[in-house]
């Protein structure tokens, strides 16, 4: 499947949660219905950067499901 971006981490997680990056993240997937490259490289990263955001209390629900619910909301909101 060809993709039209590529997005780092940080604007995975702005999808996936609401912060200040949110609002901005969700506009842009509305405005230019991209498809987004997944990977890998994007699990591990994703995975980090949600360890991360546990780590200073930013996601208080366990990391396992929110792992799976944000791969699952990824594929099923943007087709990947």
């Amino acid at each position: 499947m060809e993709v039209d971006a590529y997005a780092d981490s940080s604007f995975l997680v702005s999808l996936l949660r609401v912060d200040s990056n949110h609002e901005a993240a969700t506009r842009y997937m509305a405005r230019c219905g991209e498809t987004l490259a997944f990977n890998p490289l994007h699990r591990v990263e994703l995975r980090n950067a949600l360890r991360n955001a546990q780590a200073f209390g930013q996601i208080t629900e366990n990391l396992d499901s929110s792992l799976c619910m944000a791969l699952f909301r990824l594929t099923k909101k943007f087709g990947n």
